[in-house]
């Protein structure tokens, strides 16, 4: 693996993204103990509002 990674990238070169995934979204401040994981997944089970 690591010949390939220098085949392809070489020893002076960096490999940056061109695309990076984001999700843009608004909550209501009043709404608490929201969890959000990793994959932008939310989570209500324990959530309220004050």
């Amino acid at each position: 693996m690591h010949k390939a990674e220098d085949m392809l990238i070489g020893e002076d070169m960096a490999f940056i993204p061109i695309y990076h995934y984001t999700s843009p979204s608004m909550q209501n401040p009043k709404l608490k103990n929201v969890s959000v994981d990793t994959l932008e997944i939310r989570t209500f089970f324990y959530s309220y509002i004050e």
